[in-house]
């Protein structure tokens, strides 16, 4: 829905007769000076949004209120704007994740071809997100640790752009036994960006056959976690 055309009621004025006929401007081209409250000056609901400064009545921390002059010809009102407000809810946090993926993708990427993160691949990703939108992840202390902390949410097959994408490998560090796995953020088109000996970018298979680290084993692909899960992680 396009909520750009929401009045503070929560009406939609594309495709209103007295609109098209001319016969009212619209409630927000004409700053709540519609025909119905030509006596008033201002439709009350409209200048009370504005005062509390949301985009319709649903949305407002008050709602539902005693100001609803609407529920004369409206009784269902309280019940539409809920349902109205959910969706403005739902689409705001599609564009919220989304743009949350591109600053964290576009954040990695300008570490490409860099040693800067060589052996913290799950520090890379996590920065990538944290860094770039100045939010916190609460994600394990490795990349096999937050496998298992995401487990409800690991998917199969080519992950999507901005999921974590974790691998299975272990090896040893000063003689002592380790199983940290790798980890890396896709890009989109199955391609996961990740810290290596540098940072790189390779398909997201492809990775199973780079050179491990000596005392090392390759990574094993395990599977992706949606970004959104990932977010949804509580301390």
């Amino acid at each position: 829905m396009d909520f750009r055309h929401i009045t503070p009621c929560g009406e939609c004025c594309a495709g209103c007769q007295k609109k098209a006929q001319g016969l009212c401007r619209g409630c927000l081209e004409s700053g709540g000076h519609c025909e119905e409250w030509a006596q008033s000056g201002t439709c009350p609901t409209f200048a009370c949004a504005r005062k509390h400064g949301v985009l319709f009545c649903g949305i407002c921390p008050e709602f539902p209120c005693d100001h609803l002059p609407m529920r004369k010809w409206r009784p269902d009102c309280v019940a539409e704007l809920t349902a109205l407000a959910q969706e403005y809810q739902m689409e705001r946090t599609a564009m919220d994740i989304n743009r949350i993926k591109e600053n964290a993708i576009q954040w990695a990427r300008s570490y490409e071809d860099t040693a800067a993160y060589s052996g913290w691949c799950l520090s890379f990703i996590e920065d990538a997100v944290e860094k770039s939108n100045g939010i916190e992840l609460f994600g394990g202390d490795s990349a096999t640790a937050s496998a298992l902390l995401y487990s409800d949410g690991i998917r199969q097959g080519t992950p999507e752009a901005g999921a974590f994408v974790f691998y299975d490998c272990h090896g040893s560090v000063n003689g002592d036994p380790v199983n940290w796995g790798h980890c890396g953020l896709c890009i989109g088109d199955g391609q996961v960006i990740h810290a290596w000996n540098q940072v790189r970018i390779d398909p997201y298979l492809a990775i199973e056959q780079l050179s491990p680290a000596p005392s090392w084993t390759a990574p094993v692909y395990i599977g992706w976690v949606p970004l959104e899960r990932v977010l949804a992680q509580k301390p």
